[in-house]
Order: C-alpha cells, then sequence, then structure tokens
C-alpha cells in the first residue's frame, strides 16, 4: 500500500509550525517584565494591565488597537480637565461647601462627554475612555504623585503606561499566536459572533 504523496511547499509548511506558548506562561512573563520595569523607573504598574485589558477586550469586540490609544489617550485627557475643572470650582461654591461637591459637579459634565465621543467610530471603545480617565485619576491621586508633578506629568505618567500595557497585549498576542489560515489547526481559534 502506497502512502498518500505529501508536496514539498506541504512539508516545508508543516515543519515551521510551531507549538504555541500557552497563554498562561506568556501572561506571566510579561506580568513579571511589567512589574520588574515599572519596579527599577518608579512607574505605575497598574497603568500597565490596565492598557493590557483595555487593549484585550476591544481586540475581541473586534475593535482597532489604534482606537483603543486614542480612546486611552482621550479618557486621560478627560480625566485631566475633570481634575482641573474640580479646582476652579471649588472656590466657586464657597467655603462650607463639601469638598467632593466640586469633584461631583464636574464628573456630571465630563462624564456624559465621555459617552457621546463613544458614539464617533475613532472612539467606538468606551471602556478603554473608562479606563484611561481611571489611570490618570490613580496617578495623580494615588501614591506615584511625586513623579508626575501636577496634572500634565500624571496625563503623560497614565498615557506611557497605558501605551506599554497595549504593547504587552500586542506581544502577549504575537507570543502565543501560532503561525497558519485561519481555522487551520495552528491558527488560534475564532469566536463566530466577531467580523472578520
Amino acid at each position: 500500500m502506497s502512502s498518500p504523496s505529501v508536496t514539498a511547499a506541504e512539508a516545508v509548511d508543516s515543519g515551521a509550525r510551531r507549538r504555541p506558548m500557552p497563554p498562561e506562561l506568556s501572561a506571566t512573563i510579561l506580568a513579571v517584565a511589567a512589574v520588574l520595569v515599572g519596579g527599577i523607573l518608579g512607574m505605575p504598574v497598574y497603568g500597565v494591565f490596565l492598557g493590557w485589558a483595555a487593549a484585550s477586550l476591544a481586540r475581541r469586540g473586534g475593535i482597532p488597537s489604534r482606537v483603543v490609544l486614542l480612546c486611552l489617550a482621550a479618557g486621560g485627557v478627560l480625566g485631566a480637565a475633570t481634575l482641573a475643572a474640580t479646582a476652579v470650582v471649588a472656590p466657586l461654591l464657597g467655603p462650607n461647601a463639601p469638598e467632593w461637591l466640586s469633584a461631583v459637579l464636574s464628573l456630571a459634565v465630563a462624564n456624559p462627554i465621555l459617552i457621546l465621543l463613544g458614539r464617533l467610530r475613532a472612539f467606538a471603545a468606551v471602556p478603554a475612555m473608562f479606563i484611561g480617565f481611571s489611570t490618570l485619576l490613580a496617578v495623580h491621586l494615588g501614591s506615584t504623585h511625586e513623579l508626575t508633578d501636577g496634572l500634565l506629568g500624571a496625563l503623560l505618567v497614565a498615557s506611557a503606561t497605558n501605551l506599554a500595557g497595549v504593547g504587552v497585549n500586542w506581544l502577549g498576542e504575537r507570543m502565543t499566536r501560532l503561525h497558519g489560515p485561519s481555522g487551520s489547526p495552528g491558527a488560534p481559534p475564532r469566536d463566530s459572533r466577531l467580523k472578520p
């Protein structure tokens, strides 16, 4: 009985396939690297993880990375604008007004703007805007405040860490992806609910 013939291209293709790195391993390697780099540079690592999460969730929804980056940045800018507005509104409310009132009023304006921006295709990843907003607040109000030197510094640190997170997500995908056409044993599974 003769064995089926294999073309040279098929032999090369099957030899070129490699087993992917399991996501548990690649995610662990990247997480440890992010913590090490963050610790060495004194940067808030949570911004990296939040950027990573935003990119991962958006990818599952078919949203391109460029939209995620734009939304993270827009959220950070809106967060900085909200903090700046809070500082301006507080004195206008008078000395007897509770401290949180100016934040509530500023947020009541910023939040609808953020949601309305999400109606535009370029800002279609609303959760990424909230992540950028939250990262900015955490950097400005958190333990890394001495790194930032004000709102602009906080915005730069928050944006840099979120950007690093998107990069880590991209790198993690490359580490776990097998080369091969979609649907082949070497390709990551496709969710039929997502558009190609």
